[in-house]
């Protein structure tokens, strides 16, 4: 992976120049706050972004979160002031480098596979216990034999797994939905998922599950940082503890605004 965030800028760029090709680097320059000598500066390598300029501007360009994590981890791998903060965001880097097992899904694919008793489904199948068979995933998961080779089915249109021999197995490890902002099939996904985590309060003990929750005063004007924050949180639990094992476990977390934003007027 490169470690030179000025790609990053110049991708964002050569985008916005395709949907409009008279759309220029002083136009570019005003929509993420920088003067247009300071972007020419900093594009010809003459000049360096702070991170905290990095996280305004990842915020203007609209990154996704793990874009975001790595544009500020580029700015950090040049710009920090210790070596030891240097050679961190280098190793965040590293690990979040793109899984070449990984597949990943625009909105309209995602429908294939935009219901948790599939993502369920296919996760199971990486566990030791997993036979191979439409069988087994039956027995295991309560399910319907029938249900499961529909499943299977779109699954394999999704190249999530494949059938060899009459033996099913996952080709791919990972999976992200894309970029794109969120469609119906995806917030669909996520209330099926914040759905499986409401039944689990009452069906099993805590000794088999963790739940916590809090209520805290925010300023929405950082929450994109804090969208970095829970994906690189939710990589590094994958990266760390997600290897073959004997059970499943969902997890789902919600940062959602309960009230606000609140302006002060001042009189």
């Amino acid at each position: 992976m490169s470690i030179d965030y000025r790609e990053i800028l110049s991708d964002c760029f050569q985008q916005r120049r395709k949907t409009n090709p008279r759309y220029s680097l002083r136009a570019f320059a005003r929509d993420i706050s920088l003067s247009p000598s300071r972007l020419c500066e900093v594009i010809g390598g003459k000049g360096e972004l702070s991170r905290e300029k990095g996280s305004v501007i990842a915020k203007q360009l609209r990154l996704s979160p793990l874009k975001a994590a790595d544009f500020l981890d580029m700015i950090d791998a040049v710009t920090a002031p210790l070596s030891s903060e240097r050679k961190a965001a280098i190793g965040r880097l590293q690990k979040r480098k793109p899984n070449t097992n990984r597949k990943s899904f625009d909105a309209e694919n995602f429908k294939l596979i935009g219901n948790p008793m599939y993502v369920l489904i296919w996760t199971y199948m990486m566990l030791p216990v997993f036979d191979g068979t439409a069988e087994s995933i039956a027995k295991h998961l309560k399910l319907n034999v029938l249900e499961v080779f529909g499943a299977l089915r779109r699954l394999e249109s999704a190249k999530l797994v494949a059938r060899k021999s009459g033996s099913w197995r996952v080709i791919a490890s990972q999976f992200t939905s894309g970029d794109d902002q969120p469609s119906e099939s995806i917030r669909d996904y996520h209330r099926r998922m914040a759905e499986f985590g409401r039944k689990s309060i009452d069906g099993q003990s805590m000794s088999t599950r963790h739940l916590d929750s809090a209520v805290i005063p925010f300023d929405s004007t950082r929450l994109g940082e804090v969208q970095q924050r829970i994906a690189e949180f939710t990589q590094s639990l994958i990266d760390d503890y997600g290897c073959a094992g004997d059970s499943v476990y969902g997890l789902s977390l919600q940062f959602f605004r309960m009230v606000g934003p609140i302006r002060i007027q001042l009189s």
